[in-house]
């Protein structure tokens, strides 16, 4: 009689009822089985219906004080979360998650809720996070002995290797994963497996053998009817028909999979199919389906990477640190309240413990300023990456515009053409503007980018050189991101502006007297000359940021960083920026 009272109460809970009575809340196999039914909503991709049951269970798991499984309901709402795009929403649940399963000494909760982290932040392309909380959770599950979330884990670092170009490491990780899960007989993450080690030999462009393992786990999830699964698979067996020249083919497979990564409400999934078919289509010539795409990609890359969200993700963060930091001084305070009252009835007691209140006071306030001081140091730390992050827009819009010109003009094969590089340098510059440093190649890849793009949309005839010295290793030293480019920038647009040939501009990298010294000289109509044709509120605000960014530069490493903009004789502008040596020594100390 009670299992057939749970299966009507779960019957009407999921139908939207509010008149469920208490007493049978109380019910763990009712709660279970909300859980479990809110499971299998996710993995089919009924989103909302998921977020319904998980609600109703975390309310029900609560009432029954079960920490467990409301730590793990936690986890399963952040998941969702995430994979629609709403990270900060994500990262609040993840936080709740991992608290409750600390709080009772879960550790095998504390490995899953990290591991979840982990994933957050590869998605967000902060590698360094996410290989921390991997490495974490990989830690406990060997202790534990639990092979299958170790396989688990080892896969999630294999995606870090694979997205930091290290195919081999990535392929190590994803073969090992795949042995355990295949003696545990787990298809679903056999599937994964097999994709993953797809992905990584379509990187090496061994596009054959990527989708004879793509295929394989398409079969698998088909066979499943795991929805999200399959529109990555059929996304990724459309890229890989793509780069082998089969458009018509690969369109097949884009609008299965936008249509099931439509149907789940999967953000990530939806923009990345967007973008491969805005290319697709423009391989194939067709100019309506092209511009049709584009909008739409656009549109999603607005809403999923826009600056406000990513300082909100920021700030968030920031403030789980310190409302961590502050709990332990109001725990602090507490025991110390606390034996000052056990202790007040005995004079000479009360003399040493008041003696050690003031000691622990002491501590109490210099520990609570210590914290108030670093944590003012990482909001100006956050304040700098957000001034570099203020760069990337006023360029970003502008090279949009160049591409909606090739879209206005009907030449959807330029447009493409430009999409391609532009994508490739707005992956860059979102993931290295996150960093403090990046290596001196990076960034001579990225002007070099962005040199080439601006011929393209300005048709500039213009050439550029980038001279380095034998001394400066590119791959082991490092500079701030997006530094120099602002200096190129304004040479394009106001030193070589009115010139229609023989316009030249170098970047000559040079160390002198422990410095690094850049160089960057254009032809044109020089600065002075400049300034007459230009108001002063119309020059470029990327410089002001830089030189904030020279000065907080300066304070760092304690030396002298500035940048010097003057004529030079024989016509043109030069800039000499004067940078500190950093190298890879200097970064790992600094991590």
């Amino acid at each position: 009689m009670k299992n057939n009272i749970s299966i009507l109460l779960l019957t009407a809970l999921l139908l939207g009822s509010n008149n469920i009575k208490a007493q049978y809340v109380y019910d763990e196999n009712f709660c279970d089985s909300i859980f479990l039914k809110a499971q299998d909503y996710s993995a089919f991709g009924k989103i909302d219906s998921a977020l319904f049951a998980f609600n109703q269970s975390l309310q029900c798991y609560s009432q029954l004080k079960n920490h467990k499984r409301c730590g793990e309901t936690f986890n399963q709402i952040a998941i969702i979360y995430r994979d629609k795009g709403e990270y900060t929403v994500a990262l609040d649940y993840f936080q709740q998650s991992l608290d409750v399963h600390v709080s009772i000494n879960n550790q095998q909760g504390i490995a899953q809720t990290n591991n979840s982290l982990g994933i957050l932040y590869m998605a967000w392309h902060k590698y360094d996070y996410a290989l921390q909380y991997y490495n974490k959770a990989l830690q406990i599950y060997k202790t534990l002995d639990f092979d299958i979330k170790v396989a688990d884990v080892l896969n999630n670092i294999g995606l870090i290797y694979k997205y930091q170009s290290d195919l081999d490491k990535a392929l190590e990780c994803f073969s090992e994963s795949l042995t355990i899960r295949q003696k545990n007989n787990d298809e679903y993450k056999i599937a994964v497996s097999l994709h993953n080690i797809g992905t990584a030999y379509a990187a090496k462009k061994e596009y054959y053998v990527a989708l004879e393992y793509y295929q394989k786990a398409f079969e698998i999830n088909n066979k499943n009817d795991i929805k999200k699964e399959i529109a990555i698979s059929l996304n990724a067996i459309g890229n890989v028909y793509m780069n082998l020249g089969d458009y018509k083919l690969a369109t097949e497979y884009f609008n299965k999979g936008l249509e099931i990564a439509l149907a789940i409400k999967n953000a990530q999934m939806t923009i990345t199919l967007y973008e491969n078919m805005t290319l697709n289509y423009a391989a194939l010539g067709d100019y309506d389906s092209f511009r049709g795409y584009f909008d739409l990609y656009l549109g999603y890359y607005d809403s999923i990477y826009n600056i406000d969200k990513h300082r909100q993700f920021l700030e968030l963060q920031t403030i789980y640190e310190t409302e961590k930091k502050e709990q332990k001084i109001q725990s602090l305070n507490r025991e110390i309240e606390s034996r000052k009252i056990n202790n007040r009835k005995n004079g000479l007691i009360l003399i040493l413990v008041f003696s050690l209140l003031i000691i622990l006071l002491g501590f109490a306030v210099y520990f609570y300023r210590s914290i108030r001081l670093k944590s003012e140091l990482r909001i100006k730390d956050l304040n700098q990456r957000l001034l570099i992050l203020q760069m990337n827009p006023h360029f970003i819009f502008n090279s949009l515009g160049a591409i909606q010109d090739y879209i206005l003009n009907e030449d959807p094969l330029k447009a493409s053409t430009y999409l391609s590089k532009f994508a490739s340098l707005m992956r860059m510059i979102l993931e290295d503007s996150k960093k403090d440093y990046i290596k001196l190649a990076s960034e001579i890849e990225m002007l070099e980018y962005y040199l080439n793009l601006q011929k393209i949309r300005f048709q500039l005839v213009f050439d550029y050189a980038i001279q380095i010295e034998d001394s400066i290793d590119p791959d082991f030293f490092y500079i701030p991101p997006m530094i120099i480019q602002p200096f190129v920038e304004n040479a394009i647009k106001h030193g070589l502006c009115g010139m229609h040939e023989n316009g030249l501009i170098s970047i000559d990298f040079r160390k002198e007297s422990e410095k690094l010294i850049v160089e960057i000289k254009d032809n044109g109509i020089g600065i002075k000359n400049s300034l007459k044709k230009l108001k002063s509120e119309h020059l470029s605000m990327a410089i002001d940021i830089t030189k904030e960014r020279l000065y907080l530069l300066q304070k760092k490493h304690k030396e002298k960083c500035r940048a010097v903009i003057s004529n030079r004789e024989d016509g043109g502008t030069i800039v000499v920026l004067n940078l500190p040596i950093v190298n890879e020594l200097f970064i790992k100390a600094y991590d």
